[in-house]
Order: structure tokens, then sequence, then C-alpha cells
């Protein structure tokens, strides 16, 4: 990806193997209990990211037609994701303020904040009112949960996996959500 000449390859292969690990690892979650928030998390984890690859190879090609597709699906894919993150950190809210540093006050609060920032942000991008400023507000605010949560939680107990898994995870979600912030940024980038 840090290729120009092949950025728009891998940028495709990236989006695929995420939607297709979405689809068959946590889609027969989905399928079997659809109602639960819990199956839904790993999918969107996955098909957020493909998103964002998504609309990364998209800008790579400006003017085509697999461009305007692309980033009118990475856009509607991304920003559905983001309310079932943000209901997540309703429905569990304790957990989440559980992970949130000593050094942070009002730890519910914040749960709270953060989840409603993630609503705010999928139906931003979702209906592409103001979809530039959540998607860049997005981007630096789970950038902001790698530096301030994940980072320093693996620093602190090196041989967890589940702390590397969140932190490998948080770091995918991150670059994503530049990709969307990056491509939504520019003022047509369909055209050449």
């Amino acid at each position: 990806l840090l290729v120009d000449r092949y950025k728009h390859s891998f940028a495709i292969a990236t989006a695929v193997a995420f939607l297709v690990w979405a689809v068959l690892l946590h889609g027969p979650a989905v399928a079997t209990n659809p109602l639960s928030i819990l199956p839904w998390l790993g999918f969107t984890e996955r098909l957020e990211v493909a998103a964002g690859a998504l609309m990364l190879a998209a800008t790579q090609v400006p003017g085509t037609l697999f461009a305007r597709r692309a980033m009118l699906f990475g856009r509607i894919a991304f920003g559905a994701c983001l309310p079932i993150f943000g209901l997540s950190h309703f429905a569990y809210a304790q957990f989440t303020a559980d992970m949130i540093p000593a050094f942070i006050p009002a730890h519910l609060f914040f749960a709270y904040l953060a989840g409603a920032g993630h609503i705010a942000a999928g139906v931003a991008i979702l209906t592409n009112v103001l979809a530039r400023v959540a998607a860049t507000a997005f981007a630096a605010m789970v950038s902001c949960f790698v530096l301030l949560l994940h980072i320093p939680r693996v620093i602190a107990d090196p041989g967890n996996r589940t702390e590397w898994t969140m932190l490998v995870i948080g770091i995918t979600i991150s670059a994503a959500a530049w990709c969307v912030a990056g491509s939504v940024a520019r003022k047509d980038p369909l055209a050449h």
C-alpha cells in the first residue's frame, strides 16, 4: 500500500480479504443471532476495514465507474458500521468505562460520549451531511483510543494476547477511518 504503483491493487485485495473474513468468520453468528449486538461487533470491525480499503482503492482511479461505485459502497458500509460500535458503548458501558485509563475522570461519561460520537459520525457519513467533518473527527477519536488506551494497556501487560489483539484491531480501524476521512475530504474524489 505504500508503493503508489501497487496501491490500487493491494487496496482492492485488502478490501476483498476483510470482506470475506467478515462474511465467512462472523456472518454465521450474525445470521444465527441478528438481534444481538455482540455478533455484529466482529462483523462490523472487518467490514469497516474493508470499506476503508475500498475507498482508498477508489481514490487511485478517479473518474471511473469503479471509483464512483466503490466510493458510494464504501461510504455506506463504513457509515453503517459506526452506529453498531456506538450502541455497544451503551450496551457494554461499564466494560468500556473500565478500559479508560485512571488519569481520565468520569469514565462512564466518556464511555457514553464515545458511543454517541460513533453514532453521530455514522449518521453523518451515511447521509453524506458533514461527512468530511464526521469522518475526520471519528478518525481522530479512534486514533486517540489507540494512543491513550490500547498502547498503554499493552505496555502494562505485554504478555496479554487480548490486549495485543485489541491494539491491532484499533490500529486497523484507525487506518480505515483515515482512509475514509482522506477520501471524503477531497473536493471531488471521483473526477480527474
